[in-house]
């Protein structure tokens, strides 16, 4: 099996060979005309070796740092990741932008290089006479059988670079969060998407921080982030009782860590650098515009809660509707909150998590819920469902950073989409904090999710039931 240096290259060689060729003139060679898609990616390929890494962890030319810094304004490209991962086609536009970026950012040489041609942020074009020619050729070269553009060649998944978790976390936010009423994240252990807890903290800050970028740039309601969460038994001599009261709990260091803290714009380029390492608390306004941001936003449904903690938060509004007479809608907690796989999910998540895996407690599970949805509680609706996991680590222990991806998932059945829309609907009452003067289905809803032992709270009850479990 060839490594990967040695595959690189090869790559490098071949792409090399044929930037010479087009640069001298000569006729492209025909394998770039019979596969466009092929010679970009691994074009692509080449280049991201070529940023080498940074602080010896982060490849410096990754979809992140080339959305910062290099694709922007007039460059910048939409859907950048499900281009280059093959999932969508690429246009002529963005093949330009692509190639010229490739080019003109050949190769990272730092400082140290004392080089004419070497940009202010370190890096040398590649070595040619006339390279907007060079640049134009390729793009024929590319378009010559197809000028509407075409789809990256990608042989599976992983081949997509692992430091390009941002990227996958934004087109999710681009793709379902813009385009849906809620957003319902949900698992015992896992609810925050994150392959470590550094990594996951990081990540979380930036899935909010897109989050609310989203909703400054919109003029429409606000859609609601929803936390299907378990407070767990809390009886720690259990096997295994204490991951879900831990996962609740640094949920919350999660929230706390949008709110408090902020990035450090880099002083020579005023690009945003890595959030670990530049981490820094935010002035008071700030503070409390994202604070108010995440208390109109989030609602969380908790199942498992004692009844100290039930009265502590208890709202007067909603008390009395433990009192109302249900009707059975087929919908039982494992609908709501489910712990076992269900029928249509499992070779999926099995390929997906692992082929020991049991249930769903370790999963990260989102659900978008549509904006064309009904009003009526007990009519499903096009909900979608993802499931998020790390990559698996590379066997022959090369240094890349472990990441997170992305599939979505088939519906589970209809229960289950009525118990999410359910959930929705308790969840958008209890945000407008309101009762009907007729009992309405959010009302109903609520009343449905406590009688299966699940409380629909804020974000201040949350951090009343963290502050009581303090002492």
């Amino acid at each position: 099996m060839m490594n990967k240096s040695a595959e690189g290259a090869n790559l490098s060689g071949d792409i090399e060979a044929a930037l010479h060729a087009i640069d001298q003139g000569t006729p492209a060679p025909p394998w770039i005309e019979a596969s466009p898609g092929k010679f970009l990616r691994q074009f692509y390929d080449i280049w991201h070796l070529n940023g080498g890494f940074e602080s010896g962890k982060y490849y410096r030319n990754s979809l992140r740092i080339m959305q910062e810094r290099w694709l922007v304004d007039e460059n910048k490209i939409r859907s950048l990741y499900p281009k280059l991962s093959g999932k969508t086609r690429i246009t002529p536009g963005d093949i330009r932008i692509l190639v010229a970026l490739f080019i003109n950012k050949w190769r990272f040489v730092g400082a140290h290089y004392d080089g004419a041609d070497r940009s202010e942020d370190g890096y040398i074009p590649y070595n040619s006479d006339n390279p907007d020619s060079l640049i134009d050729n390729i793009i024929d070269a590319l378009l010559a059988k197809n000028k509407q553009g075409f789809y990256l060649e990608v042989k599976k998944q992983s081949d997509v670079h692992k430091d390009d978790m941002y990227s996958v976390l934004e087109i999710f936010v681009d793709d379902q969060y813009k385009n849906s009423r809620a957003l319902i994240h949900y698992s015992r252990n896992r609810t925050v998407i994150g392959p470590d807890p550094q990594e996951t903290l990081r990540a979380f800050w930036f899935l909010l921080y897109e989050y609310h970028k989203s909703d400054l740039e919109k003029d429409q309601d606000l859609n609601i982030l929803i936390w299907l969460v378990d407070a767990g038994s809390r009886v720690f001599e259990e096997s295994d009782a204490f991951k879900p009261y831990f996962n609740l709990t640094f949920l919350i260091s999660c929230m706390l860590t949008f709110a408090n803290f902020d990035t450090i714009e880099d002083d020579e380029s005023g690009d945003v650098v890595n959030i670990y390492k530049s981490i820094k608390s935010i002035d008071k306004k700030k503070r409390q515009r994202r604070w108010q941001w995440l208390n109109e936003k989030a609602i969380f449904i908790v199942q498992n809660l004692r009844k100290e903690e039930r009265e502590c938060i208890i709202n007067d509004k909603f008390e009395d509707l433990s009192e109302i007479e249900l009707k059975s809608l087929g919908i039982t907690s494992e609908h709501i909150f489910p712990q076992q796989i269900p029928d249509k999910w499992s070779s999926k998540l099995r390929a997906f998590y692992g082929k020991n895996m049991k249930n769903l407690d370790e999963t990260t599970l989102s659900v978008a819920i549509p904006r064309e949805l009904t009003s009526r509680i007990d009519t499903p609706g096009n909900v979608k469902y993802y499931a998020h996991n790390k990559l698996v680590p590379d066997p022959e222990g090369h240094e890349e950073e472990a990441s997170v991806r992305t599939i979505e998932l088939s519906t589970p059945g209809e229960n289950y989409d009525q118990a999410m829309i359910m959930t929705y609907m308790a969840a958008r009452c209890r945000q407008r904090n309101k009762r009907a003067v007729k009992l309405n289905d959010g009302e109903l809803a609520l009343a449905y999710l406590r009688k299966h032992g699940f409380e629909v709270i804020t974000l201040p009850d949350l951090m009343k039931l963290f502050l009581l479990s303090q002492g």
